[in-house]
């Protein structure tokens, strides 16, 4: 048996490629991949009216005094839509008044009444929906009614507070 160089060298190489094709994977052309992107979303809201006070003046018994339809804006100075809620105090700071949720005050009771741009509504004493899906940067004209019912005494000067509070819109 001879020795044959040129032999040796082609099985060694034959030898290197049979390995390497088993110990390398193999490499498919891909069509498509994907990858992702993780990230946070935010965004606020800025809910402010102006003016913050209105005097309506003298308010007759059995009778109704307000504001212009326009007097208050509702401004929405956040990033993402508002949706807002109403209410008022259950009485006048005082407490002789009782608010009257639905618009037929009774002896030493009120009512208030929204009107103007905004939804035109009874105001109670508990939360009730009101301007929803105000755009960020947008703004609604609103006025204040209030009616007062009969009154055993006059009280002088009343006050109430009205709340407007907002949420991201849903």
């Amino acid at each position: 048996m001879r020795y044959n160089i040129v032999e040796t060298i082609q099985y060694v190489i034959v030898a290197a490629l049979l390995v390497t094709t088993f110990l390398l994977p193999a490499v498919m052309g891909a069509t498509s991949d994907s990858i992702s992107i993780t990230f946070n979303p935010s965004g606020n809201i800025d809910l402010d009216i102006s003016p913050q006070s209105a005097d309506v003046g003298v308010v007759g018994a059995g009778s109704s005094a307000g504001t212009a339809a326009n007097y208050f804006t509702l401004y929405n100075n956040g990033t993402v839509g508002m949706d807002t809620q109403i209410e008022a105090n259950s009485t006048t700071d005082s407490g002789n008044l009782t608010l009257d949720g639905d618009g037929s005050p009774g002896l030493d009771y009120f009512s208030l009444y929204v009107t103007g741009n905004c939804p035109n509504q009874y105001i109670s004493s508990t939360p009730a929906n009101w301007k929803q899906d105000l755009a960020p940067g947008g703004s609604e004209t609103f006025g204040i009614t209030v009616y007062l019912g009969q009154i055993s005494m006059d009280y002088g000067q009343e006050k109430v507070t009205i709340n407007v509070t907002g949420s991201i819109s849903t």
